[in-house]
């Protein structure tokens, strides 16, 4: 109790906002592998002065969020992001610090994103299990799932985790919600829908902090609606990624048209080609692995997308490395990280085919060739 007293002390100042430790803690996690980018240098080159008036804002409900920085990525799909700026970062690792351990004890252990100790590969391993041990698969994909997020229906999640005193949460939440930025809204109509429902406030930017864990809150109902109303223990959720196993098809069937129907109270859609009822000796994809059982157990391949993705990739490599434009740590730790990645399946062969097919030669005459 004592132990948990101080940890409140740390958190919260004598007014109950939060505290200038809490934004140095905040501070110190946004630091963790971004240290070498050039704006996260110049920050913490007087990260003191900037803290202490950070912490004013905030404490005097000043503080906004700057613009979006918007980029794109490859990996596992190809995705707009839009992320803020990296003070506004500190502070979504401050809410999130008192938030996120109330979002993780609403979920339930066949949730894997964002949890420590969990992530994608331990997700992988579950639906591995789960493939050795079953006949059927029914995979479950949320259609434009950030875009389409309902601002409505997650402050209502989000409100039911706030305590008493606790207004500042719902103002930093509320602030982010509502911050316009160049990412994507998806619009859904449901039924009993009038006009006005298409004025709802939609959509969260997939580059924020917040965005990962509020997306998780939003579908743990479908979670509990499997395992405490349904009984279903044999399903595996990474974000709105979900699996679910079992050895009756028409079992299946009609667990799907009850995620359907806990889809819509959310307003969310299910995926109308994602969405389906495997045998797992056909192999279910997963994670951008796909899953076969076989006789003497199961059969893990990468999928031929992520394969195609890392081969363009290595391809713009190989050009960049050419005329000094990057350097031989960064093509190595590229290579490692899908290395890495592609190490959870059955994938030797392929990754030294693939890896075969690229010769790395400086045609500048430095003579660091690979």
């Amino acid at each position: 109790m004592k132990v948990a007293h101080r940890e409140h002390h740390r958190t919260y100042d004598a007014r109950g906002a939060l505290s200038l430790d809490a934004v140095v803690r905040a501070w110190h996690r946004a630091l963790r592998g971004k240290r070498s980018r050039a704006d996260v240098a110049r920050y913490s080159c007087d990260a003191e002065a900037r803290l202490v008036a950070l912490h004013r804002r905030l404490a005097d409900g000043r503080w906004r969020p700057g613009p979006y920085r918007v980029f794109t990525v490859r990996e596992p799909v190809v995705r707009t992001i839009a992320a803020l700026p990296f003070e506004d970062r500190i502070v979504q690792h401050a809410l999130m610090g008192v938030v996120a351990p109330r979002i993780t004890r609403c979920l339930a252990p066949q949730t894997f994103a964002c949890i420590p100790g969990r992530g994608s590969h331990g997700a992988l391993a579950s639906a591995r299990e789960s493939t050795r041990l079953r006949r059927w698969c029914l995979r479950l994909d949320v259609r434009k799932f950030f875009p389409s997020v309902d601002h409505g229906v997650l402050r209502a999640a989000l409100s039911a985790l706030q305590r008493p005193g606790e207004q500042w949460i719902g103002a930093l939440e509320g602030l982010l919600l509502d911050h316009q930025g160049p990412f994507e809204r998806a619009k859904f109509w449901f039924p009993g829908d009038d006009l006005l429902a298409g004025l709802r406030p939609r959509g969260i930017p997939i580059g924020n902090l917040t965005s990962k864990w509020w997306a998780n809150l939003l579908l743990s109902p479908l979670d509990h609606l499997l395992a405490n109303h349904l009984g279903v223990r044999d399903f595996v959720r990474y974000m709105d990624d979900l699996v679910i196993f079992d050895d009756s098809r028409s079992r299946l069937e009609s667990i799907w048209r009850r995620c359907d129907e806990s889809l819509t109270r959310l307003r969310l859609r299910a995926h109308p080609i994602k969405c389906g009822i495997v045998a797992t000796r056909d192999g279910v994809d997963f994670l951008g692995f796909r899953l076969r059982r076989t006789d003497g157990g199961v059969a893990v391949r990468i999928a031929d997308a992520s394969v195609d993705r890392f081969r363009e990739r290595m391809g713009d490599l190989v050009a960049r490395y050419a005329v000094d434009a990057v350097e031989a740590e960064t093509v190595r730790s590229h290579i490692a990280a899908w290395m890495g990645h592609a190490g959870h399946g059955h994938t030797r062969a392929l990754c030294e085919t693939v890896l075969s097919e690229f010769v790395f030669v400086r045609t500048s005459g430095r003579g660091d060739d690979e």
